[in-house]
């Protein structure tokens, strides 16, 4: 091979991206000195977006007060490049920001997003790109509302206590949101969105990404239901069409808030990055584009990093490695057109050892090079 791209996600609780291609590009130099690579963290809108962003475009970071998905006070950082700020979710309510003994959708808030873009706002910029991904919430995104100034009311016309979770949509009945489309009336987003799902359903918020924010199977028929509240209300305020829309349900259903209450058009958020990053110019001439994330299964194919790069890769007829921590679903993903699939934790291994970072990166080496190892020689 003459080049090889390495266009990797981050491994969550484990690896960031950047390191993540690091190894790859490691193991890759040992077993192939003579091939040039070209190494391209990626995000689709999750964790890493703004590092990622500031690295591959150059830019600022600036640091401003949040809290975290207890309503905790925190230190997060925005990134900005050409007058636009870079708003990453996660930094602010993200699972990463929780212990595993406190991820609890039914009780976590979406109100650190809020404060963090309206902390852009007050430094100036009117063109913000928000990553939806990675969050710890499933609250329709009505926290981070609240902190942007709209008022929700329960049936007795109270005004409801900032920091709305998961188990609290129930409450709401009202809301005058007058204030808040009058401060960010000359306010440009654009919203990076990492998943397709709609916002309720058997593939909605909760039901699908609830258990893996710490949901009990009782508390993801609650918020599934909770979330089926804030669209009757939403449709009694004059709202429609809006349930079955692509990545509504992302972001614990920061897709459906940014959608209706803001008037934002939803894009995909691993596209977005690869145009940025000009990957379409940098995979013209390669023979291989590796990449990959922490667990690959079906909902890789939901507008995540694979997804996208998968797409561009198979249309261009370029060779498609996807390399991962465990793998589900394979049948499903060779049908869509991977068929090289590493999976580098050994089946033996418990969750908990695989994902140790030492443990991890000595299993991505291991893997690559085993697998250019066993390469037939007309295609290594």
């Amino acid at each position: 091979m003459d080049k090889i791209v390495i266009a990797v996600d981050s491994f969550k609780r484990c690896l960031p991206a950047s390191r993540v291609a690091e190894v790859i590009a490691n193991a890759l130099r040992d077993c192939l000195p003579e091939c040039k690579l070209s190494i391209l963290p990626v995000s689709d809108g999750g964790e890493g977006l703004t590092d990622i962003l500031i690295s591959s475009m150059g830019g600022l970071y600036h640091s401003v007060e949040a809290v975290d998905p207890l309503m905790r006070p925190i230190q997060c950082k925005i990134g900005s490049f050409n007058h636009c700020a870079i708003i990453e979710t996660a930094s602010a309510i993200g699972l990463e920001r929780l212990n595993p003994d406190e991820c609890n959708p039914m009780k976590t808030t979406s109100y650190g997003l809020g404060m963090m873009i309206n902390a852009a706002y007050d430094l100036g910029y009117r063109r913000m790109l928000i990553g939806l991904g990675g969050t710890a919430t499933v609250d329709a995104g009505l926290g981070a509302l609240q902190a942007m100034g709209v008022r929700f009311y329960n049936a007795q016309g109270r005004v409801l206590p900032n920091g709305l979770t998961g188990a609290s949509l129930i409450d709401v009945e009202h809301f005058d949101m007058i204030a808040t489309k009058r401060k960010f009336r000359d306010v440009e987003f654009s919203i990076a969105c990492d998943v397709t799902n709609p916002i309720i359903g058997a593939k909605g918020a909760a039901v699908v990404f609830g258990p893996q924010k710490g949901a009990s199977p009782e508390d993801v028929q609650t918020l599934d239901f909770n979330l089926r509240h804030v669209c009757h209300v939403l449709r009694h305020n004059g709202f429609s069409n809006f349930e079955n829309v692509q990545g509504s349900g992302s972001a614990g259903g920061l897709g459906l808030a940014f959608q209706t209450f803001m008037g934002c058009r939803l894009a995909s958020g691993i596209d977005a990055v690869l145009d940025l990053i000009k990957f379409n110019d940098e995979i013209a001439d390669a023979d291989l584009v590796i990449t990959g994330e922490g667990r690959v299964d079906s909902q890789s194919l939901m507008g995540k990093v694979i997804s996208g790069i998968a797409r561009r890769t198979i249309s261009s007829k370029i060779g498609l490695l996807v390399i991962c921590g465990r793998l589900a679903d394979r049948e499903i993903l060779n049908r869509s057109g991977i068929k090289e699939i590493l999976a580098i934790s050994p089946d033996s291994m418990p969750d908990e050892e695989a994902i140790l970072p030492d443990v991890a990166m000595k299993n991505i080496y291991d893997g690559i090079t085993e697998w250019v190892a066993n390469r037939k020689p007309d295609k290594a």
